[in-house]
């Protein structure tokens, strides 16, 4: 057997080892032929072989952002959509931002923006549509918020997105005033539906040119593999999405492996995602489970917990929870025994036990293998749950540059329980199987600032972040083992995610030795070059 590409250095991190070794990879099509210490490749060498020597810059496997909801991100990674409404101070500064972008897109009938946060502009209450009303008169208006789960909206967007003239008054996620009228102000569900199925009304043209531009833009950053944990309905919408990724595989400009999960909660949702999956099957484009969501976030007091808020003793988020207990077990349990996999939203210390029940009765009634079940977030935790990850076989796949969005906050929403907030040391020490992920793009994409994040627990600026900052560091190896072997698993695959005979070839040569530079330069590392499928898709 000969190689026609071999990778060669001083540096070799497997995912599957505890250390880096010196040594080499070789190649053959599109899958790894041979991984060993040492520089005995000769033999794999023919006139046909590409030696590329790395010298000491360190070789791993592709990245896997297990978590991402790709097709907002698409757009948000787009020049249709403004993300700058991060660094905005108030609601004011909001909209000064957001008529800059309309001075420089004239042309653009409609503004998306994402980004805006309270905890940002000093807890400034939530903004009303007659701010951006005035401001934009005669064009829709979708502000998303950093964590995506509150869209705020114009007079107009309203109408284009068909709630003018609502009167659905019992729906506490669509805001009124004392008079009744609509605020602008949509939340969880219903924001998500907005993101989902209004912001996207664009011509399939220019949806192909900008997924071709975000996976162009992810190979630059190392990552081979996405997923999109948006949940869709299963409809003629979602499946026009879908199947753009698919037009772009057979064309060739696919280059990240895309896993997507369509909603759980929906009547058939079992036959449609078996249906589907028939379709959408390859290595490049797959569906790979369901996706639910339990709670929301505690920015706005809906994540579920066990007990009240600290700072709103009058709530638990108890209004919250998607599906009641009943419905979360039938859903699950009959999800898994036709053999797809659950994902669960679940930030709060509620949820995460609700998530946590409703897998273990699947698991006793014998329904888990063959699947990979996943609790999403994991924000806030209970120490009596902690061991329960490992007992059930659960995945957890955590985001660890959410911390950045919330530390300061998260100690004013919970009290002590932010003692266990992103507890990635702790859910590691108690065996839990750990994943890492942006969710993408409530955090740009990007490994290295959650490498970073993950083992100094340290702000991008170097600050500390909070009551369990030296407690939960975790060490660089098994960050980039969260980050490849691990959401490997969490998406269901077993043949990436590390550097191994028979795998496919998806592999990021960094543009520095990893383990020989210090953590807080971690954030600064770039791939030198990413390989997908065996094929060069970025090169520095």
């Amino acid at each position: 057997m000969k190689g026609n590409m071999i990778l060669k250095s001083t540096s070799i991190f497997t995912s599957d080892s505890d250390k880096a070794f010196s040594g080499y990879v070789v190649i053959d099509g599109n899958k790894i032929a041979k991984v060993a210490e040492g520089d005995d490749y000769d033999q794999y060498v023919d006139e046909n072989t590409e030696v590329i020597d790395c010298g000491d810059k360190t070789i791993s496997p592709g990245f896997i952002d297990s978590h991402t909801h790709f097709y907002l991100g698409v757009l948000s990674d787009s020049d249709l959509m403004n993300t700058d409404l991060i660094e905005s101070t108030s609601a004011e500064n909001c909209i000064e931002m957001m008529k800059e972008f309309e001075r420089q897109h004239p042309d653009y009938d409609r503004l998306l923006g994402m980004g805006w946060y309270l905890a940002y502009w000093n807890d400034a209450p939530l903004p009303p549509k007659e701010s951006l009303d005035e401001a934009f008169p005669d064009k829709p208006v979708y502000l998303v918020n950093a964590d995506a789960h509150t869209t705020w909206m114009n007079t107009k967007a309203i109408e284009e997105a068909g709630y003018a003239g609502n009167t659905d008054y019992d729906n506490e996620n669509i805001l009124r005033d004392e008079n009744g009228e609509l605020t602008g102000i949509f939340k969880e569900a219903e924001s998500i539906d907005i993101q989902s199925y209004k912001l996207p009304m664009i011509s399939n043209d220019v949806f192909l040119r900008i997924i071709k531009e975000t996976c162009e833009h992810a190979n630059s950053l190392g990552l081979t593999s996405l997923s999109d944990m948006n949940g869709y309905y299963f409809n003629d919408f979602s499946e026009n999405l879908y199947g753009m990724a698919q037009t772009l595989e057979k064309e060739g400009d696919m280059t990240v492996r895309l896993h997507i999960y369509p909603e759980l909660a929906a009547d058939r949702s079992n036959e449609k995602a078996l249906e589907l999956k028939k379709r959408i099957n390859s290595e490049v484009v797959r569906i790979s489970g369901l996706k639910g969501f339990l709670d929301g976030v505690a920015a706005t007091y809906t994540a579920l917990l066990i007990d009240p808020y600290t700072d709103r003793p009058d709530t638990c988020g108890i209004d919250v929870p998607k599906v009641t207990v009943e419905e979360l077990e039938e859903y699950v349990l009959r999800s898994n025994k036709s053999g797809l996999s659950v994902r669960l939203h679940a930030i709060g210390d509620g949820a995460v036990r609700m998530a946590l029940d409703a897998f273990e009765k699947s698991k006793k009634a014998g329904y888990t293998d063959g699947v990979v079940n996943v609790i999403e977030h994991i924000e806030e935790i209970l120490p009596e749950d902690i061991p329960r990850f490992k007992e059930i076989g659960v995945v957890g796949c955590m985001q660890p540059a959410h911390l950045l969005l919330d530390y300061e906050e998260k100690p004013v929403r919970v009290g002590d329980r932010a003692k266990l907030m992103w507890a990635h040391r702790t859910l590691l020490d108690a065996g839990m199987d750990l994943a890492f992920s942006t969710d993408f793009p409530i955090i740009p994409l990007g490994p290295y600032r959650d490498l970073y994040v993950a083992t100094t627990r340290k702000t991008e600026s170097g600050e500390d972040t909070g009551t369990n900052q030296e407690e939960e560091k975790i060490t660089l190896e098994e960050a980039i083992t969260a980050y490849t072997k691990t959401s490997a698993k969490a998406i269901g695959r077993d043949d990436i995610g590390v550097l191994k005979e028979g795998n496919l070839a998806d592999i990021v040569i960094h543009d520095r030795d990893l383990f020989a530079c210090d953590l807080d330069d971690i954030k600064d590392v770039r791939p030198f070059m990413t390989i997908m499928d065996g094929k060069v898709v970025y090169k520095k």
